[in-house]
């Protein structure tokens, strides 16, 4: 069985399909098997939505991913642009290596897909400015190679071989889930102290007396 790529719900279904007849390409042509295949590629919300259809209406694989791609033509209609590819930032968790992985999944969500040489210019732009005198000189042709040299330099700042980042690293943002529930416990927590109420201002007055039912004073009580 093929390993897949698993698509999650984000990303390009597009792209996504693209590598998934790739995949198949080595076994004969049977939709149903496609059909069934399919789920293998796809995990999270993504399963989910395979489990929710009833595939076995679909009688040939293009009608399950003409739907495929409708569902997900949202993805395709906000995919980031090479502005959003320039705002991203590495954050103080990640090593080189990952935010190259994260920076190459955005990348390849942009349109028209950008050249390898393009792609190495937009990388390297996004790194520390101390970094870029060391690499100037270097043939760098692949965006592997790129990461490898960066990840030296990243090194190399560590032990203070080379002047450090100027700049610090973005703290990665908590998932809103945990925001929320931190937001919850804080308001949840009592108050640490209690500020005693004043009575000085407040007059106390001894109560009146009460007589209950008097009796009525007669002519005949008075002899």
């Amino acid at each position: 069985m093929p390993e897949f790529e698993k698509f999650r719900g984000n990303g390009c279904p597009e792209l996504h399909l693209k590598h998934f007849c790739h995949k198949m390409a080595v076994y004969p042509v049977d939709d149903k098997f496609r059909i069934a295949m399919f789920e293998e590629s796809l995990a999270e919300s993504a399963l989910h939505w395979y489990y929710t259809k009833n595939v076995s209406r679909y009688t040939t694989f293009k009608e399950l991913a003409l739907d495929f791609l409708n569902y997900y033509s949202f993805n395709v209609e906000m995919a980031p642009t090479i502005s959003d590819l320039r705002k991203l930032r590495r954050y103080r968790s990640e090593d080189i290596k990952q935010f190259a992985y994260r920076f190459r999944e955005m990348a390849s969500q942009i349109k028209p897909t950008l050249k390898e040489k393009e792609l190495i210019d937009e990388f390297f732009q996004l790194l520390p400015r101390e970094y870029l005198p060391y690499m100037i000189g270097q043939t760098i042709t692949t965006f592997a190679q790129a990461v490898i040299n960066a990840d030296k330099l990243d090194g190399a700042s560590r032990d203070g071989l080379i002047p450090p980042p100027s700049v610090k690293p973005a703290v990665k943002p908590k998932p809103k889930e945990l925001v929320v529930a931190a937001e919850h416990n804080k308001a949840a927590v009592p108050p640490t102290s209690y500020a005693p109420r004043s009575y000085a201002a407040v007059t106390f007055r001894p109560p009146v007396p009460v007589v209950a039912n008097p009796r009525p004073t007669t002519p005949a009580m008075m002899h």
